[in-house]
């Protein structure tokens, strides 16, 4: 009698399972596969990298995954697979110079550069004599991709950002690229859909080996893809598994995207486990262009700034003006002067708008913050307030409580304070880690390391020299800063300008030349439709604003709304059923 019950609570028990949530202690997991019943994929294609942009396809990556797990790509409007634009963001994220003769190598290899004229995307520095930087094409990292990202957004592909020459052909894929924001891949098109990280964390800045691998185990089960890096060369990848040991002395030079992991997965390491990478080299290498790297690789989920990163809450960006003074985000920090209390940054409106979020670094767990908006001055009252806790080190969009009314000229400040850390800014500095060319060259390449010159010389004609020249990291990459721009508070609760600090003494910035500037970032939109009275809500002030203007005698009354053709000077019925309209849509 009781053999049907019992029947029937298995089956139950069998279906909970089979759609059971993830949880990081489980011993294996595939985002492939989320749900382990064949049912929910939070990837996308693998890609077939031209050039030296790994770090960016290890980016776009996990930005891919967060969108498709969230919907927000569907959300946008956009339809088919999650697909990000990665050679827009290698040809416009401001780190690189001006193209140089001998950056273009004439052969048909990857890692060939973009020479003369590419004007390069170092804004900071003169175009005539923007010499240093990044060689575009030629890597990058997790902190160069948050700082374009913070400030522009990553655009959707097209058939104008598409690099689809075949693989052999780099000459057109050059051409296709452009040298110029006017030929090939532009940075402003009708067709583009922008899409911002909400959140970009470090999940490796600090803690044990074991607590970095639960980190990104809880990553990957809620926000998608972690973008994390390796060697790739000396022997170290084996039938589909990867392991650097501990004491190689070779730094990362090749970015991969984290999808899974197995605890009991054998690889050369003395010890099983291994994290289920996407690589950047086409759907068909290693089978289905995913491989293992051992938990106990030197650098892949262990190096402190590229071991796992996560760009998440990604979504289309809802700002029309994004107000910042650090085009290269977070370089340096202030944690080593306990004296700077908080930190801001001065800006001057652009337009009648409404300031709705603020962007800025948190550098250790569980910060407690507060954002105040000042008009004017610092010395007047702030405007509005916000207070929070962030869990985890990385870059935070974080809407204000309350939108602040901007009208074009006006001056405002945004600070922050925080309890642990320091402050985030941009200088001049030194990138040594940059995903760049591989250390061991295709077979058909001869190359010397001219020590007096710092290059790497290539060339497919056997000699040394006949091929060009690209330059192996240090990259030097120059900033920019000028006075009113941000400012510091100090123990005595003295707002003083940033520029006049001695960072260089203090911070060991690379070169005392008063580039710094705090990396807090505002971001505004303009009024919405039915905003009336511009206080960044459609309610009943604005309704009041339209009743007291009713057919009053023509003129440019604020509540006549209605959209064109109307536009007729008077405020009738056809603006109270715009207005109507507009209310039911930004009442929840």
């Amino acid at each position: 009698m009781n053999k049907p019950a019992v029947i029937a609570f298995v089956l139950c028990a069998l279906s909970v399972s089979a759609f059971a949530e993830p949880n990081y202690t489980d011993t294996s997991f595939d985002l492939r596969d989320y749900y382990a019943d064949g049912t929910t994929d939070y990837t996308t294609a693998v890609r077939d990298q031209s050039w030296g942009t790994c770090w960016i396809h290890g980016t776009t990556a996990a930005m891919e995954s967060n969108l498709t797990m969230t919907g927000s790509w569907a959300d946008a409007g956009m339809s088919g697979q999650v697909d990000l634009a990665e050679y827009h963001l290698d040809k416009f994220n401001g780190f690189t110079r001006k193209g140089m003769d001998g950056d273009e190598i004439p052969s048909n290899s990857w890692y060939t550069g973009q020479g003369p004229p590419f004007p390069g995307s170092n804004t900071d520095e003169p175009l005539e004599s923007r010499t240093h930087g990044l060689i575009v094409h030629l890597g990058g990292d997790y902190r160069i991709a948050t700082a374009f990202l913070t400030n522009h957004g990553a655009v959707n592909e097209t058939e104008d950002t598409e690099i689809t020459a075949p693989d052999t052909d780099y000459p057109a894929k050059r051409a296709k690229f452009g040298y110029s924001d006017f030929d090939g891949i532009q940075k402003s098109d009708d067709n583009y859909v922008y899409f911002m990280p909400r959140h970009v964390q470090w999940h490796t800045l600090s803690g044990t080996d074991v607590e970095k691998r639960q980190r990104i185990k809880k990553a990957v089960i809620a926000a998608g893809s972690v973008a994390t890096c390796m060697y790739s060369g000396g022997g170290f990848y084996s039938n589909g598994t990867h392991y650097q040991p501990a004491g190689d002395p070779n730094q990362p030079n090749h970015a991969v995207a984290i999808v899974g992991w197995d605890d009991n997965k054998p690889t050369q390491a003395e010890q099983p486990g291994a994290w289920l990478c996407r690589n950047s080299w086409g759907d068909t290498w290693n089978g289905d262009g995913h491989f293992w790297i051992s938990y106990y690789d030197k650098h892949t989920a262990r190096h402190p700034e590229m071991g796992g990163v996560t760009f998440s809450g990604v979504e289309p960006s809802r700002f029309d003006n994004v107000y910042s003074h650090s085009l290269h985000g977070w370089q340096y920090d202030t944690a080593s002067d306990p004296n700077i209390t908080a930190a801001a940054n001065r800006f001057v409106a652009q337009q009648t708008e409404h300031l709705k979020a603020v962007g800025f670094y948190t550098l250790a767990d569980n910060v407690n913050y507060t954002m105040s908006i000042y008009k004017d001055n610092l010395s007047s009252s702030a405007v509005s307030q916000t207070s929070g806790t962030i869990a985890g080190p990385g870059f935070h969009i974080v809407d204000l409580a309350g939108a602040v009314s901007l009208n074009a000229g006006n001056v405002f400040f945004i600070t922050v304070e925080v309890d642990k850390g320091g402050y985030a800014f941009d200088a001049s500095f030194r990138l040594y880690v940059a995903m760049g060319p591989i250390a061991e060259p295709p077979e058909d390449i001869y190359y010397t390391e001219d020590i007096t010159e710092g290059f790497y010389k290539f060339d497919t004609s056997g000699g040394n020299i006949a091929g060009g020249t690209i330059t192996d990291p240090p990259y030097d990459v120059y900033s920019a800063a000028a006075a009113d721009e941000s400012f510091y508070r100090n123990a005595s609760g003295q707002w003083l300008d940033f520029i006049d600090y001695d960072a260089y003494g203090s911070f060991n910035t690379e070169w005392n030349d008063i580039s710094w500037n705090f990396a807090i970032t505002g971001y505004a939109a303009r009024p919405g439709p039915g905003d009336i009275n511009n206080d960044g809500s459609v309610d009943s002030g604005d309704f009041a604003i339209l009743a007291e203007q009713w057919q009053q005698p023509p003129g440019t009354p604020s509540a006549d709304i209605a959209p064109a053709p109307d536009g007729d000077g008077k405020v009738d019925g056809f603006d109270l059923a715009f207005f109507a309209e507009c209310w039911l849509k930004n009442t929840p």
